[in-house]
């Protein structure tokens, strides 16, 4: 008996990407996922346990296989997920899995596609990948990615400026993110790219030592040495302003130095749009009933919110506006029925800053 897992699965094959029919019959050895051309050929076979269909169970007849489960799929032989290095729960321990006949897009990716999280620290995703010109990030708690597809959304109505925008999908069976690649192959640097470049050694050694005004100083001092960029010049400092003050409206704890990043354009140096708001609105506390004792942490440059929005409201004049939103849009397709854990915290702050906002 066969039967048709997925119309159009993108399966590679001889070193190509083909979009095949993935059929399961049933063997002497077990359950195979057959992958036959639009003649009929059978150009792949493989066991169900290492296909991208297996965790589908088959014999469940209430469980059935999306429709798009293999359209946009990239084969996987052993899922694979990288877990932060900060002793916070596995994503495999934490992270509930959302229904199989999710709203959501269903993207199933290769281990070797996969980036383990060593360029930064960011504690938002345990996987990140880039495919056809598209980064997806696995969450790495209970919401990360939910949070960050708020956030982005939230920035269209400030004037933060240009802000990466996310949306949200399921990788290998757990929730991500999936967003643009705004690089684009343009000549990129990060201040902790520069700071490496320019000392021979990474700057985590150097944040023991220093912090607010004097760390600002000393960075700034790399950037100026690096790219020629001044962030204390009014026009730069300002767009830096802005997105910290984003952070602070978005309570994001990891703007950390390889999350300020610049763009070579045919000006000169630039701020890049402003990326990965995994941390925000609360998808990094760890008991949600207790967000009234929540000191507000942040980075880069002092360790909370209030007191760097002190520091940037000293040096400039610049503040972040909000234009009036409905809340409803900002959370929209975002949760499952099944997966709604931090929805009410976001909508009901969403609902304060709304009313800030008018």
């Amino acid at each position: 008996m066969a039967t048709v897992l997925a119309e159009n699965a993108l399966v590679p094959v001889d070193g190509k990407w083909l979009t095949l029919k993935a059929i399961l019959i049933d063997v002497s050895g077990g359950k195979r996922v057959l992958y036959i051309d639009e003649n009929g050929k059978a150009l792949k076979s493989e066991s169900l346990s290492k296909s991208q269909f297996k965790q589908i169970n088959v014999n469940d007849k209430n469980n059935k296989v999306p429709e798009d489960y293999g359209a946009d799929s990239i084969i996987s032989q052993k899922q694979q997920v990288y877990v932060q290095k900060n002793n916070r729960a596995s994503l495999q321990k934490t992270h509930p899995d959302p229904v199989p006949a999710s709203n959501l897009r269903h993207i199933v990716i290769a281990d070797e596609e996969f980036t383990s999280n060593t360029g930064g620290s960011s504690r938002g995703y345990a996987g990140k990948a880039k495919i056809d010109n598209i980064w997806y990030k696995i969450s790495a708690g209970s919401f990360n990615a939910q949070a960050e597809v708020v956030a982005s959304r939230l920035a269209k109505y400030t004037n933060v400026g240009q802000c990466v925008e996310y949306g949200m999908c399921v990788v290998n069976g757990k929730f991500a993110t999936m967003s643009k690649d705004f690089l684009s192959g343009k000549e990129n640097e990060t201040v902790k790219s520069l700071h490496a470049k320019l000392t021979g050694a990474p700057i985590e050694p150097m944040l023991e030592h220093l912090t607010g005004i004097e760390l600002f100083k000393y960075v700034s001092s790399i950037v100026k040495t690096g790219i020629g960029l001044e962030l204390s010049e009014p026009a730069v400092f300002s767009k830096l302003s802005l997105l910290l003050q984003f952070d602070a409206l978005v309570m994001n704890e990891d703007r950390h130095f390889n999350n300020i990043k610049f763009i070579k354009r045919t000006g000169g140096w630039d701020f890049a749009p402003a990326f990965d708001f995994d941390c925000s609105l609360f998808s990094c506390v760890e008991d949600l009933s207790r967000l009234e004792q929540y000191p507000k942490p942040c980075l880069p440059f002092f360790s909370s919110h209030p007191e760097q929005l002190d520091w940037l409201y000293s040096i400039s004049g610049d503040r972040l506006t909000i234009s009036g939103f409905r809340v409803s849009d900002l959370t929209d397709g975002v949760w499952e029925e099944s997966h709604r854990i931090g929805k009410r915290e976001i909508e009901d702050y969403l609902a304060s800053v709304l009313e800030r906002a008018v």
